[in-house]
């Protein structure tokens, strides 16, 4: 009887099989163009490069090549040029010329230089691939995309084909566009069906898309599989497979998969963010800048992960304590309405007004205490007129101000708030604390306004001014990658 884990190493064989036959494709080119015993190569050949073997341009292009062996890529072009005029249909002179505009990172020039040698040879698929990469250096991701699928359907080899799907799904995960994947992983998939790393990846695409049942079942499938083992080479699969029972809320069995990752390797690092202690922490950093339904799904989280767990358990409920905050906003209001009438001579009875005026000290602490209460309860507006009261007469309370910020962008007006929050956080003078609580809120605005590397440099920022926002800074920029992982990878402050 065949057991998984002979199926296993029949696969992982095939997969090396692939990757030697893959290499191959691209030796053969420069075999091919190094053939000088025929007038000409055959121009079906989607590797092998038109070459008129008349030698009359070879001096040029051999002063070329030196120079662009020794990186002096603007000179060698002159001399490409020279021998590609004597010898017009010699396609080597031409792709080589482009690679050195290439190495020379002239990506522009790269572009269309590619571009003319399809113009003279459509199906050649080295040049659909130097393309690809230019676009990738240039970011233009699409266009990337665009050559493998050329590339894709040029090549007449299955083994060829399928290792281009799978650098194109590669590309489609590390650029954060995942849910386009999909057909690509299909199409691997009818390939050479059963390959351990496409249960993998299409378990990562049916995470991202949401289906987190099809990425259980696949994930299972691959564990049967690889017959339980474990190590480096199985620790991406571990934690997929912890990822996925967490989304799942099978918070044990997200543990225990999480378990079997090596210890001190990235993948472990990663799967303590998933721990209850780690999401506590996040939730603390969300309520701190009033994000209290973010805040609220973490703690439930966390309770249902670890019961009793008294930090999220009191949290919880004093979010969800609206009652209090409603007495206590009555109470606050009252007092401002009697020093009104106080004022304006409007009490009742014998009563004396001085009892009831409110002194400036006192007023702050009112309109401070108000605009801190009504974001709590989510009633904007109010929240914003009292921190503009309290701004008329002290300007200069950065707490003050942070509410306000908080209440300018609930109400829509983003510009303002963000301007708000920019110079809290950049102001020495204040204190890092709410320097960072700016810094993180300005990251979250941010990101919803796809601003991804502002998030990320904001977000940063957050957790170095103080290591408390740390978790929850790590947590939002997760989210981010998912977009834009080339965003999430920049270094910030």
């Amino acid at each position: 009887m065949t057991t998984h884990k002979q199926i296993f190493k029949q696969l992982s064989k095939q997969c090396l099989f692939l990757a030697f036959l893959f290499s191959s494709f691209f030796m053969s080119a420069t075999l091919a163009q190094a053939q000088n015993d025929s007038e000409t190569t055959n121009t079906d050949d989607t590797h092998t490069l038109p070459n008129s073997n008349k030698g009359e341009g070879l001096d040029e292009y051999v002063v070329a090549e030196q120079l662009r062996m020794t990186q002096k890529f603007p000179q060698a072009i002159p001399f490409y040029d020279k021998a590609i005029a004597k010898e017009p249909e010699n396609l080597e002179y031409l792709y080589n010329k482009c690679m050195c505009y290439y190495e020379g990172r002239n990506y522009p020039s790269a572009e269309s230089c590619f571009q003319s040698v399809l113009e003279k040879k459509a199906n050649y698929i080295p040049a659909y691939e130097m393309l690809a990469n230019t676009y990738k250096q240039e970011k233009n991701y699409g266009n990337a995309v665009k050559m493998y699928d050329k590339i894709i359907n040029i090549a007449e080899d299955d083994g060829e084909k399928f290792a281009y799907l799978f650098t194109t799904i590669d590309l489609l995960f590390r650029t954060g566009n995942v849910e386009d994947a999909g057909k690509y992983i299909k199409n691997a998939n009818s390939l050479f069906p059963g390959m351990p790393d496409l249960f993998y990846l299409q378990a990562r695409y049916e995470n991202t898309v949401g289906n987190h049942e099809k990425a259980l079942e696949l994930m299972t499938e691959l564990m049967e599989v690889t017959g339980g083992e474990t190590g480096v080479g199985y620790d991406k699969d571990y934690y997929e497979l912890g990822y996925t029972h967490f989304q799942l809320a099978n918070y044990s069995d997200a543990e225990e998969a999480f378990s079997k990752i090596t210890k001190g390797s990235q993948f472990s690092a990663r799967a303590k963010e998933f721990s209850p202690e780690f999401l506590m922490r996040v939730a603390n950093g969300y309520s701190k800048v009033y994000e209290f339904n973010e805040a609220k799904q973490l703690l439930e989280k966390v309770i249902a992960m670890k019961d009793p767990f008294p930090d999220a358990q009191e949290l919880k409920a004093y979010i969800e304590n609206k009652s209090e905050k409603d007495t206590l906003l009555q109470k606050l209001n009252f007092r401002l309405e009697m020093d009104e009438k106080a004022r304006s001579g409007k009490l009742e009875g014998d009563q004396e007004p001085r009892k009831f005026m409110l002194n400036t000290p006192q007023k702050l602490e009112i309109y401070g205490k108000l605009t801190k209460v009504y974001l709590e309860v989510a009633n904007y507006d109010d929240a914003l007129e009292f921190s503009r009261q309290y701004a008329a007469i002290n300007p200069k309370n950065p707490l003050i101000l942070f509410y306000q910020a908080l209440a300018l962008q609930k109400v829509g007006d983003d510009v303002e708030a963000e301007s708000l929050l920019l110079a809290i956080s950049s102001t020495p003078q204040i204190n890092r604390n709410a320097r960072a609580m700016a810094a993180f809120a300005l990251g979250i605005f941010q990101h919803r306004g796809k601003q991804y590397a502002l998030a990320v440099k904001n977000l940063k920022k957050a957790a170095i001014l103080s290591p408390s926002f740390g978790p929850a800074s790590k947590y939002e920029i997760a989210s981010i990658s998912v977009k834009d992982p080339n965003a999430a990878a920049e270094d910030g402050e």
